[in-house]
């Protein structure tokens, strides 16, 4: 099996990589829920059909709705990757390498956490990094958000932090 082909490839792969590592189908599928992200079927068989672990083709199957070429789904991927870096604090997240290699590609793909936010290294932040209070609100268990404004919001004003990650900042 060939590797992604571009960077911003290679950085939705780390990111599958650190899912998989600590979340189970369940809190992929409210992860993705709460953001308000399609889920492409397909994507997820075709994952498994090439061999891929059920969680990181869960995530596959939700990320393959992105169009990377598009600027507005690019900022989606920055954000929704950032607000699940904010979670992983205090060793609760993935394995400490597949952190650092998460945090590689973001950078070989122009990008840098920060601890709060995903910035582009050439210059601005990339509009939202985690948000200290999403406004996400459940109607009852296992049912979707009524409303998770902070990632809805088209202006993708920065939105708040939270605490950074200790093992990425080397």
């Amino acid at each position: 099996m060939l590797g992604p082909e571009t960077v911003l490839e290679r950085v939705v792969s780390a990111f599958g990589q650190c899912l998989s590592d600590t979340e189970v189908l369940r809190t992929i599928d409210e992860f993705f829920s709460d953001l308000d992200y399609d889920f492409d079927a397909e994507a997820e068989e075709a994952s498994v059909g090439r061999g891929v672990a059920q969680r990181r083709s869960r995530a596959a199957g939700y990320l393959a709705t992105l169009d990377l070429e598009d600027p507005a789904d690019r900022d989606r991927l920055l954000q929704t990757i950032a607000a699940k870096m904010s979670e992983w604090t205090d060793g609760r997240g993935p394995s400490a390498d597949r952190l650092q290699r998460l945090n590689r590609t973001l950078r070989n793909a122009g990008y840098e956490w920060d601890g709060h936010d995903i910035a582009q290294r050439a210059g601005g932040v990339v509009k939202v990094g985690p948000a200290e209070s999403a406004t996400c609100s459940r109607t009852g268990a296992g049912t979707r958000p009524r409303s998770c404004d902070w990632f809805r919001s088209r202006d993708r004003a920065k939105v708040g932090s939270a605490v950074g990650l200790h093992q990425l900042r080397a």
